[in-house]
């Protein structure tokens, strides 16, 4: 039988290796290494005064700041008015009332609304199909 060679490993490489065919000619960077390539977010204040990036993963913290500095504004809005309560000064209607709740329609006039117009593009669907309204 024939003997068997010990395997070896190559002797390391002590030059650059030589470019691959399709190889990137301009890197690339991670993300914020290049300011060019990549411009940086603008950043804005959360609501814990730091100052983050608009990036997707940061919009639930911006949403919640807005959130609570809406929350702040009724708040204060709510204070006035009830000072002005207090005062005994008359409360008019134009004036921001953070309790008032806002006008809907009633779910009635919200279906004969839908019905009304189902009958229409019924109607008109008729037309075009059998060429009269009836």
């Amino acid at each position: 039988m024939s003997e068997e060679k010990e395997f070896t490993l190559p002797p390391p490489r002590k030059g650059a290796f030589p470019p691959t065919i399709g190889a990137n000619p301009n890197p690339t960077s991670r993300l914020g290494d290049d300011p060019e390539l990549e411009p940086p977010l603008p950043k804005v204040k959360d609501s814990y005064g730091r100052m983050i990036s608009t990036k997707k993963a940061n919009m639930p913290f911006i949403k919640y700041g807005k959130w609570k500095e809406e929350q702040a504004e009724i708040e204060e809005r709510r204070k006035r008015r009830a000072e002005k309560r207090k005062q005994g000064e008359e409360l008019s209607d134009w004036e921001d009332d953070p309790d008032q709740k806002k006008e809907e329609e009633s779910a009635l006039v919200v279906f004969f609304k839908t019905l009304f117009v189902l009958v229409v593009i019924f109607t008109l669907s008729g037309k075009f199909v059998t060429g009269s309204l009836t």
